[in-house]
């Protein structure tokens, strides 16, 4: 014999979806929200650029990340890439 009633069982239904919903909602947007990590920001650059990466800084432009990665290119010039620190873009 079930003790939970119908009504019961409809309610703790909707409970666990609206939680299930809601977790899956925030997932998604802290994956969105990532930043890329120092290093990752080096590897876009050196792979755009072909060059060795010779160091990296940060900063912040309006509120989002911007990584100046400084190359060392196969010419010998040194060029700064901006990276764009949420999508990887590189700002030529």
């Amino acid at each position: 014999m079930n003790s939970l009633s119908t009504g019961a069982r409809r309610l703790l239904a909707a409970v666990w979806l609206g939680a299930l919903l809601t977790t899956t909602a925030l997932a998604q947007q802290s994956e969105g929200d990532q930043e890329l990590s120092r290093d990752r920001a080096a590897a876009i650059a050196r792979e755009v650029s072909g060059g060795r990466v010779l160091g990296v800084e940060v900063r912040r432009q309006d509120g989002a990340p911007v990584y100046l990665v400084k190359v060392l290119l196969a010419d010998g010039r040194v060029r700064v890439l901006p990276v764009d620190g949420r999508t990887g873009q590189v700002e030529r």
